[in-house]
């Protein structure tokens, strides 16, 4: 059986890396559908057959048109006979997000018209515009299988009459809960790794950072982007990493005594790889519905309260 595995694969994404790892954890033998062959699997440490994302904007439609090679590789997207969108916000946040997905569909289910078509461990928001939720609908109508990660994202595809939906929980998350468990037998702490406090924020922090300096004593404090565009929000000062590999990303989370972040993928990992959920703290309020949702659940506290509080010493 010919398996292609679909996803926001390539674009520096660590989340969506983490999530490409896991379902190939899943699926060992599968193509996969990235917008950097290389870097996905120098991030995943493996080697694995990729084929490109098809036309679905003004550059990439350009392309189609006057790039044979191009052309040709999207043409020979085909054959697949299962068709898997494995995890993640595709359809969350923004309708640009919506449309980028729902055309990739559209491309796959034209070149693949006989593929059972997977959508599984899915994160959807309920706070989409009018288009975005038609989008949507008409999308995870035509699934063959659904499964989504939180119950907010159920709800939302029921408002749609999306009925037959399993519920389950995020790829990342089921996949790194068990593995971290070896991994910390296996790992030998440095002395300079004690103290350390990993750091992910999406807006500037620079007040965030002053208070819990001034609160821990004999901490580093290390800021890890969890894509390109986090990296302008870094205090000055802080040492800064973006995570190539996904060992990369193991090493600093077992490395860590604190992780206090903002990004959905950032969380799962620390509190998979953290022995209780005090040791996790949101840095400010849920920038989207799948972070609240995951907080929520796992009852990680607000950074802000417990500074507000004294508590963070």
């Amino acid at each position: 059986m010919k398996t292609l595995l679909v996803g926001n694969f390539g674009a520096q994404n660590v989340g969506d890396e983490l999530i490409l790892s896991a379902a190939l954890n899943d699926y060992p033998n599968a193509w996969v559908m990235t917008a950097n062959a290389k870097a996905s699997q120098k991030f995943c440490d493996q080697k694995f057959k990729t084929v490109p994302f098809p036309p679905t904007a003004f550059r990439s439609l350009w392309r189609y048109g006057f790039e044979s090679v191009y052309r040709t590789e999207v043409k020979n997207i085909k054959h697949f006979d299962k068709i898997v969108f494995v995890g993640g916000g595709l359809f969350a946040i923004k309708l640009r997000a919506c449309v980028l997905w729902y055309l990739v569909f559209k491309w796959l289910k034209f070149l693949n018209p006989a593929a059972e078509f997977r959508f599984e461990h899915q994160g959807v928001d309920q706070n989409l515009n009018g288009l975005a939720k038609k989008l949507t609908q008409w999308t995870f109508a035509k699934a063959d299988f659904i499964s989504v990660r939180d119950k907010n994202s159920q709800k939302a595809l029921t408002t749609l009459n999306i009925l037959k939906v399993v519920l389950t929980q995020d790829r990342v998350w089921l996949w790194l809960n068990d593995l971290a468990k070896s991994l910390k037998f296996s790992f030998n702490h440095s002395e300079d790794s004690a103290g350390l406090i990993l750091l992910n924020a999406l807006d500037f922090c620079e007040k965030d950072i002053f208070d819990i300096e001034h609160r821990i004593n004999h901490k580093v404090v290390k800021f890890v982007a969890f894509a390109p565009s986090d990296l302008k929000f870094a205090p000055l000062g802080l040492q800064t990493v973006l995570p190539k590999t996904q060992q990369e990303v193991f090493n600093l989370f077992l490395s860590s005594d604190l992780a206090i972040g903002e990004r959905l993928h950032f969380m799962i990992v620390a509190q998979c790889f953290s022995e209780n959920a005090a040791e996790i703290f949101l840095l400010r309020a849920s920038y989207s519905e799948k972070v609240a949702s995951f907080v929520r659940e796992h009852k990680i506290a607000y950074l802000s309260t417990l500074v507000k509080q004294n508590q963070l010493l």
